[in-house]
């Protein structure tokens, strides 16, 4: 026949087997953490294996980008170097022009004065 189990023979089966059951659970429960770790370990390492080969590209980038900017820099050197000895040039034809048309004109201031000539080229 049917047996009646009563709440206190209910809750001493269930205490007895409450530890079975407890272990049941948190072993499975560290059984699928296990699973989960490796599977994220795994998937880590494959990140940092793409880290690493893409810091790799970009040093190689860095290298290729510091070598053209130190040519850049050299060329922008010399330019600098052509332009301020031209200035220079310049500058100097300037001051020798201005010395030469000031002692044309004493030149002329004295062939007028003692010579009487006139010298022009604009009539």
């Amino acid at each position: 026949m049917v047996e009646q189990i009563t709440k206190k023979a209910l809750e001493e089966a269930l205490d007895k087997k409450l530890g079975v059951y407890q272990s049941v659970v948190v072993e499975a429960m560290d059984f699928k953490f296990q699973k989960m770790d490796e599977r994220m370990d795994f998937k880590f390492q494959k990140m940092d294996e793409r880290m690493d080969r893409f810091e790799a590209r970009i040093d190689k980038r860095m290298d290729t980008f510091e070598h053209r900017m130190d040519l850049f820099e050299q060329k922008l050197d010399k330019l600098t170097n052509l332009l301020e000895n031209f200035l220079q040039r310049l500058t100097n034809y300037e001051e020798d022009f201005k010395i030469l048309n000031a002692e044309m004109a004493q030149v002329k201031k004295v062939l007028k004065e003692k010579l009487g000539v006139d010298v022009s080229i604009y009539n």
